[in-house]
């Protein structure tokens, strides 16, 4: 390593845009602004740590000044850059907001702001974490932030945007700072460890990236502790042995077992793991990374895009059914949302994939088990060589238990169903005699009368007497098979509906309508509506306890309940589709009334999808931050749904009239979003 005892971050912190990792739509900016001289007077960088916003500060800095800049990129010869690399800038303050966050060090800049800069054209002030500042501080800092004289630039660092004031965020222009891309994060890595001199693999980028959760600085650091255990080379193993990650071979055998139905293998892995204390929320999303890749392999068998694992590794799968690839992708998905950081995240990882391994047990009745060196899962095609071991079928006797539901996060990102593989509806008849319906105009028939494709009745044993009842007076009864549903079908359902209602033009919630209901919640209620709309979708043995209840209630599966305040419930779905869909229905008489029946009240209903949830969060922050929370107001629910079915009627005269007009003039109109 480098005799330089600054940490590696430090050393190769980016000194100009042309060495910045990522972040090339902030960097485009950026430098267009400098091309065409149109530099905002306040510029906000928000985003997670370690991703360069203090660093893309220093370079903006230095470049509005450099006195030779050639398409956004500094000379680094001038006098301005000279200094500013050295960090003896005159005109560059730099101020850490965590430790100088009161009301003086802010009046110390207005008192100095009018000040001509001494080397370059512009006076700057970077001001790092911001958030911390002081409600006075950030009060006294107001004025001169949103008319500094034309010579001063302010440029605000933070990591917590929701902490900022909405005063403070209007007057800025502002930069989303996202963790660094996968590509441009190890090809940094790579760049830098070659310059030290070393070499590292791709397996060991890949997990350095897993580990750093897009952080460049944290990944930095992995790479210098890699760096005091190694000699040349940066080996799978010393990476291991430091941060306890599973080799690419352990997860693939993982991934095997489950899909094998090993949970003896996998429990006994997972604990030895555990015990040596592995990163679970690692070792969640590298198992994704490898399924994702397994799934575009046996898509296409096209391996340009594999990069985790080989061509070979990815066709030890070909024989897996791609809906139980999406399944076990599902349930990592939701372990490591729901527990990312937290002390339960082995103990719900686990349990995920062993109800994977339930699920599986119902289906792998038509996969072999190989053991040679390793598993291979192969489908059974005609005769079975001698090396292969048939699995042997399930007992259909055998019922999984009902997976264990957590509780809600309220901060956790819902799963897309939208994105979710069903399976084919299965309809179960019931087990006696069932005589077919029969009708006159089928008396001719020969062939085979099948109510479905599990029942067949030959035509030629039922008897002349059916036959010859009189037209007028036949009574055509039909013994109807008892009706049931599982939760597969339930979501294949609301997929198709969901897609559909996009286009639908029901009534929008608003954030205002929102925010109502979140200035004053009512935990209790929430809690029981919440229970009481899990309920209507409960399973015994993989079917819906009441099919008939949950096929009316459909467009309420899976959804969220965030907030429950006196009359009014939120409810937060994957997709707009979802939520047009849940306020289109509720201008049905006979979907509220079985609604409310549910909830043992009437509420009014404000359906609304992920992302405006996130936006009204945001602005909930604000107005807390800021003491500007409203009042709630009280709505009638009667009034509110005959204002929502009037503006649908309205609505819909509109659409028939421009139809109408559409059919005269001869061209298309399209009424949608």
């Amino acid at each position: 390593m480098s005799n330089n005892q600054k940490s590696l971050y430090r050393t190769y912190r980016p000194s100009t845009f042309n060495d910045v990792a990522g972040h090339t739509n902030v960097v485009e900016i950026l430098k267009k602004q400098l091309m065409e001289n149109k530099i905002s007077h306040a510029l906000l960088f928000t985003g997670q740590r370690g991703t360069g916003k203090t660093s893309i500060a220093r370079i903006f800095a230095k470049s509005v000044n450099c006195e030779n800049l050639l398409d956004g990129i500094t000379c680094e010869e001038c006098n301005s850059c000279i200094n500013s690399n050295s960090n003896q800038s005159p005109d560059i303050t730099e101020i850490d907001a965590a430790s100088n966050n009161g009301v003086d060090e802010i009046r110390n800049i207005k008192n100095n702001v009018s000040t001509l800069p001494i080397l370059g054209k512009y006076k700057i002030y970077i001001i790092d974490e911001v958030h911390m500042l002081t409600k006075a501080a950030f009060n006294a800092l107001l004025k001169t932030l949103e008319e500094p004289p034309v010579h001063a630039l302010f440029i605000l660092a933070t990591t917590e945007y929701s902490k900022l004031p909405a005063t403070i965020i209007s007057r800025c222009q502002t930069f989303n700072f996202k963790k660094i891309d996968k590509d441009s994060l190890k090809k940094r890595i790579d760049f830098i460890t070659q310059k030290e001199g070393y070499s590292i693999n791709e397996q060991v980028l890949n997990e350095i990236y897993f580990l750093s959760e897009g952080s460049l600085r944290d990944a930095l650091n992995i790479l210098e502790q890699l760096m005091l255990v190694s000699e040349k080379e940066i080996t799978i193993e010393a990476l291991k042995n430091i941060f306890y990650i599973a080799t690419k071979e352990e997860k693939i055998q993982v991934i095997k077992n489950v899909l094998n139905g090993e949970s003896d293998e996998v429990i006994s892995y997972f604990e030895k793991a555990d015990s040596q204390g592995m990163d679970f929320d690692v070792f969640s999303l590298s198992l994704i990374e490898i399924i994702k890749e397994i799934i575009e392999f046996s898509l296409t068998k096209n391996g340009e895009h594999l990069k985790n694992i080989s061509k070979t590794e990815a066709g030890l799968f070909d024989g897996v059914k791609i809906d139980d690839l999406f399944l076990l992708a599902d349930n990592l998905s939701e372990a490591y949302a729901k527990t990312k950081g937290t002390s339960i995240n082995f103990n719900y990882l686990l349990i995920n994939l062993l109800k994977s391994i339930g699920n599986y047990k119902l289906e792998l009745k038509d996969f072999t088990s190989i053991k040679n060196n390793v598993d291979i899962i192969e489908p059974v095609i005609g005769s079975v060589s001698e090396s292969q071991t048939i699995v042997e079928p399930i007992d259909q006797n055998v019922i999984n238990e009902e997976p264990i539901l957590s509780e809600v996060i309220e901060e956790e990102n819902p799963e897309d169903i939208e994105n979710v593989e069903v399976d084919q509806t299965i309809v179960q008849l019931e087990q006696e005699t069932i005589e077919p319906e029969v009708k006159l105009f089928e008396k001719e028939q020969t062939s085979v009368f099948a109510i479905d494709d599990s029942f067949q009745v030959p035509l030629d044993s039922i008897s002349e007497e059916e036959f010859e009842t009189d037209e007028t007076t036949i009574e055509e009864t039909t013994v109807e098979p008892e009706f049931k549903m599982t939760e597969s079908e339930l979501i294949e359902i609301l997929t198709q509906e969901s897609v559909k209602a996009r286009s639908l033009e029901s009534y929008s919630v608003s954030i205002n309508e929102i925010m109502n209901v979140l200035v004053a919640p009512e935990k209790t209620k929430r809690e029981l509506i919440e229970k009481a709309i899990n309920d209507i979708f409960k399973t015994d043995a993989g079917y819906l306890i009441d099919p008939l209840s949950a096929k009316e209630m459909f467009p309420l599966f899976n959804v969220k309940v965030p907030a429950v305040s006196k009359n009014m419930i939120l409810i937060v779905t994957n997709s707009i589709g979802s939520a047009k869909l849940i306020n289109s229905k509720l201008t049905l008489k006979v979907f509220k009334e079985e609604l409310f029946k549910q909830l043992g009240g009437e509420y009014i209903v404000y359906a609304f999808d992920n992302n405006k949830w996130d936006d009204t969060k945001k602005e909930y922050m604000t107005l807390k931050a800021n003491n500007s929370l409203p009042t709630q107001i009280v709505v009638d629910t009667q009034n509110y749904y005959k204002k929502v079915l009037d503006a649908k009627l309205v609505s819909s005269e509109n659409s028939k009239f421009l139809n109408k007009v559409a059919d005269m003039f001869d061209f298309d109109i399209n009424i949608g979003d």
